[in-house]
């Protein structure tokens, strides 16, 4: 452990430095703290990430890169840079400071990061919650016919509490890949009934099950390059699916055609929700401000479909650009027939992005980095996210 740390890179270690902080940052500030040590949240936040900013530039500068890569590399980053002059999302645009700065890092040390800051955090407000010293949001639901409550234990919603657990489900699964014992099980049964029974978040319920499925299909999948190949041929058509049922039903959605009410309601009105957006809030090049829109006698501050809102308020541009980084990561991994820990996170959180927002969001989807090993062409070919390739069967290619 002691050489795998001293082989680090400085430079390497001004990322992780920046994500750790970018990590924090965000979480905290999901607390219902009054002020993050003794600095109020709303001094604190901007900072954070404004150090965050300073370290990502200082390792894109380090990273001594003088190709066409770097070039595209500056494209990208001035397309974030120029959806925060519009939008002031902190969030969003440090997406693409990340991506550029993200040559040669590694998967699982993200992983080990968002863990940790995930289940520090936790064992902090959990507690300050049941003891009264942080409020715990209520938030109430709908259940056959009647109004029950869902408790946020001292986070901003229930559903932020269910990100936890979905976080930490993932990153123990990326730090196990492709590593899959019964015991493992046990990791994620725990999660799926904390999100389900403690918070009612049926979004990270889910996600955490598909993560279960998918970490115990590592094993076998990564045995033979045909696997791999049809794995992420999937995760290709599944991204492409979901992206395209997004922006479709925020365009078009009509609630007198059948089908479109069907999903809607089965998507707890999320395609509804982001058509209501855009017909108030039309899309731009580089992202608006977002008001809040009337549904049903309730303000909605913004749509919960990732991919309606990277759209909507980030604006086109960046949106599109984004999709693309995405997109590439996914043809990369079925044309070189690639099945690894960062296309295992790509795959859940594209799912997530139908129903949460935070699925654009760095700190919480680090395996955006896959972005990078496109952009920079040192994907980490194997098994894990930097392990060497898997032995073929006798008569594969």
């Amino acid at each position: 452990m002691l050489d795998a740390v001293r082989a680090v890179r400085f430079e390497e270690w001004l990322y992780y430095a920046a994500f750790a902080l970018a990590a924090f940052t965000t979480q905290v500030v999901r607390i219902t703290f009054d002020s993050v040590l003794f600095v109020p949240k709303e001094t604190f936040e901007p900072l954070g990430y404004l150090i965050c900013t300073l370290l990502l530039c200082a390792k894109l500068v380090m990273d001594r890169e003088v190709s066409w890569r770097y070039v595209l590399a500056l494209c990208i980053l001035g397309v974030g840079v120029a959806s925060f002059v519009v939008v002031k999302a902190w969030r969003f645009s440090l997406i693409f400071l990340f991506v550029a700065a993200g040559k040669n890092v590694r998967l699982k040390a993200l992983a080990a990061i968002a863990l940790s800051v995930q289940v520090v955090l936790l064992a902090i407000a959990l507690p300050s919650a049941l003891l009264g010293r942080i409020e715990s949001v209520t938030v109430w639901r709908m259940v056959d016919g009647a109004w029950r409550p869902r408790l946020s234990y001292g986070y901003s919603h229930p559903n932020m509490l269910g990100q936890v657990f979905l976080t930490i489900a993932c990153s123990y699964a990326v730090l196990r890949f492709p590593q899959f014992h019964a015991a493992d099980v046990l990791v994620y049964i725990a999660a799926g009934l904390a999100a389900a029974l403690l918070v009612g978040a049926r979004t990270s319920t889910v996600c955490i099950a598909v993560a279960g499925v998918l970490a115990a299909l590592a094993p076998h999948i990564v045995r033979s390059r045909r696997r791999m190949r049809l794995a992420s041929a999937a995760a290709l058509v599944a991204f492409i699916g979901l992206a395209a049922i997004s922006l479709f039903m925020m365009v078009a959605y009509n609630p007198d055609v059948g089908w479109m009410s069907a999903v809607d309601r089965a998507t707890s009105t999320r395609f509804s929700l982001a058509h209501r957006f855009y017909e108030v809030f039309p899309p731009r090049a580089f992202g608006r401000e977002i008001m809040a829109v009337k549904t049903e006698e309730i303000l909605q501050t913004a749509p919960d479909n990732a991919y309606a809102r990277a759209v909507l308020k980030q604006g086109l541009v960046p949106a599109v650009v984004l999709g693309a980084l995405c997109l590439a990561a996914f043809v990369h991994a079925a044309r070189s027939r690639t099945w690894d820990a960062c296309m295992f996170g790509l795959s859940v959180y594209a799912l997530v992005g139908v129903m949460e927002m935070y699925a654009v969001n760095f700190s919480l989807n680090y395996f955006l980095v896959g972005c990078a090993f496109v952009l920079y062409g040192c994907w980490p070919y194997g098994v894990g996210s930097e392990g060497a390739k898997p032995a073929l069967k006798a008569g594969e290619s």
